[in-house]
């Protein structure tokens, strides 16, 4: 059995062929390429040209995963399945502040439930291309 990771590259690509459809994926995969320990003082910000810049939480970071650009770029373009980047560039940024912790109201469930299935998605990239296919097989179906 295949993980998601390795069929969501050509289902992606046979989707949707737009460049900014590639830097969804590239930005999709990137913390499953660095791992959880760089992803939580990391955020990418996007790609501009072939080049993923990407924010870091302090200097020292940033000069350990500098040093490691080249690599990175290249694990994002085998998990993406193409040559999307040529490298990466990592700038200072502010420090992750933890989100908000959810209230809900008296008798109010937590989740609601969505009519849309795609919305327990949690990836906003991922959901994107769930939708993208969904309406791709649904107008095969039509023609």
């Amino acid at each position: 059995m295949k993980k998601i990771q390795q069929l969501l590259p050509n289902v992606y690509r046979g989707v949707v062929s737009d460049p900014l459809a590639e830097e969804d994926l590239v930005l999709t995969y990137w913390p499953s390429t660095v791992g959880p320990m760089i992803a939580y003082r990391t955020r990418p910000v996007g790609v501009f040209g072939r080049k993923l810049f990407v924010e870091v939480t302090d200097a020292q970071w940033r000069d350990e995963l500098q040093a490691l650009s080249r690599r990175i770029a290249r694990q994002l373009n085998k998990a993406v399945g193409r040559k999307v980047l040529w490298d990466v560039s990592f700038r200072l940024g502010r420090e992750r502040a933890k989100p908000p912790a959810r209230t809900a109201a008296a008798g109010e469930p937590l989740t609601p439930r969505s009519s849309d299935e795609a919305d327990d998605i949690r990836d906003p990239n991922l959901r994107r291309i769930f939708r993208a296919r969904r309406l791709k097989s649904a107008a095969g179906k039509i023609a």
